[in-house]
């Protein structure tokens, strides 16, 4: 099915600038600004794609997306550090125009890569399609890479070893989201998928013995009370 690996093949060439664009604003820019930026424009923008386009969502759903669009802003919140806390050379980071467009451009480059998953639909082609994306985003992210020469060769082999299972994890999620977006309204699908900070702190919590703040303890609250809403409503 050539229209299916298209827009997998377009699907790859946006979450590929995505993922450029992203590591870039956070580079320059606050975490606890550019993520929940990112996130709610990539829940937000495919919410408004799916209604524009005949998605009939019910009260009880769109209340949950509501309640979603704040636990995600919540969560992403970073405890505050004074400026006594940075090196002699280090600037506090702000949020300037360039910052501002590469956080917007991954929002929106997140959520068109969102949409062009789901318009791959019912198809013919297999996981194909998906295999045109990663296959697309990898050139592209190593074109990138190559261009502006961040490209080291490691022999680490723990290293590699954490690449791998990075990699592995990253195809089990995209083929998950895949057949997520075929069997359901992007507008809810793209929600979901936008809560991921969720289970990044869960994992940090777990595993690394980190502490959450007030904000983020109230974003956990409604992400879950979100996600029961729509699985309820929907």
């Amino acid at each position: 099915d050539t229209r299916a690996i298209a827009f997998g093949a377009a699907s790859g060439l946006t979450s590929a600038l995505a993922g450029w664009w992203f590591f870039t604003a956070l580079a320059e820019g606050t975490m606890s600004v550019v993520s929940p930026i990112t996130s709610v424009l990539a829940a937000l923008i495919p919410v408004l794609f799916g209604l524009m386009t005949g998605e009939q969502l019910s009260v009880g759903v769109l209340a949950g997306i509501a309640f979603a669009v704040v636990a995600i802003v919540l969560i992403s919140q970073e405890g505050k550090h004074s400026a006594p806390h940075l090196l002699a050379s280090e600037q506090p980071k702000r949020l300037n125009r360039r910052v501002l467009l590469f956080t917007v451009g991954t929002g929106v480059a997140f959520a068109l890569s969102f949409i062009l998953i789901h318009q791959i639909g019912e198809n013919r082609a297999g996981l194909w399609p998906m295999f045109a994306g990663k296959a697309t985003a990898s050139v592209v992210t190593l074109l990138i890479a190559l261009r502006f020469g961040h490209v080291r060769m490691s022999h680490d082999a723990s290293l590699l070893r954490y690449a791998a299972a990075v990699g592995v994890l990253d195809v089990v999620a995209n083929v998950a989201m895949y057949y997520a977006f075929r069997g359901a309204f992007v507008s809810i699908i793209s929600v979901l998928v936008s809560l991921y900070p969720l289970f990044t702190i869960a994992l940090a919590i777990g595993l690394l013995k980190e502490r959450t703040n007030a904000l983020q303890k109230i974003g956990i609250a409604l992400a879950l009370g979100a996600i029961g809403l729509i699985a309820y409503a929907g």
